[in-house]
């Protein structure tokens, strides 16, 4: 009996030691300084408090965060000190888990849009080649456009922005469309959409 008990805490404390090993390694190569992070499990739907309240991730230094919750992945939500804000989505973390934020991640959510912080969102990118002056998702089934869900903001090439949606169908087939500074429009048609999707609008989408 006494060696099974030995052994019982001997596996325990194997499985604790695994647990502790799981880290994640945050790499900042936004080009600006972090000054917030939260980490939540994907299937959460809150963030959480700051990681890194007393703390800050310079420009191209990293920071080492200990996850050990076992939850299968997480997302991760940045804040620079310009108040921007970064996402990255459904990341594993298996022992040292290298997480790299990138300008790419850059996202810009218009709160006074029909999209607001709750509801499901998708990542749209720009690899159109221009700056855009209008995002526009409607249901391929709408007759209307709606409203330009970035009215105060510029989205960059090579950025991508997260929009959440709120009010419409997960799965559902939608219309994108954005429009230049150049004046162009880029339209992809009949896209379905679904929660976290990832996807990029370029130049072959020019009408």
């Amino acid at each position: 009996m006494k060696n099974k008990i030995l052994l019982f805490l001997f596996l325990i404390g194997i499985a604790v030691s695994l647990s502790a090993q799981r880290q994640a390694v945050i790499i900042n190569k936004t080009g600006f300084d972090i000054y917030h992070l939260f980490i939540s499990s994907t299937d959460s739907e809150d963030w959480g408090k700051d990681q890194i309240p007393f703390d800050v991730i310079l420009n191209g230094d990293y920071k080492i965060l200990d996850l050990d919750d076992g939850a299968s992945s997480y997302d991760f939500r940045f804040v620079d000190e310009d108040d921007d804000t970064y996402y990255k989505y459904e990341i594993s973390i298996s022992e040292r888990k290298k997480v790299v934020v990138t300008i790419d991640d850059l996202s810009y959510i218009n709160q006074n849009s029909l999209f607001t912080e709750e509801g499901w969102s998708i990542n749209l990118g720009n690899s159109t080649g221009n700056t855009i002056l209008a995002i526009y998702i409607s249901p391929t089934n709408s007759t209307s456009w709606g409203p330009n869900l970035i009215e105060s903001e510029l989205f960059y090439q090579g950025n991508s922005i997260s929009i959440t949606m709120t009010g419409l169908e997960e799965g559902a087939l939608f219309d994108i469309r954005l429009d230049s500074s150049s004046g162009e429009s880029f339209i992809r048609e009949q896209v379905q959409l679904t929660e976290h999707i990832r996807l990029s609008i370029t130049s072959d989408d020019r009408q």
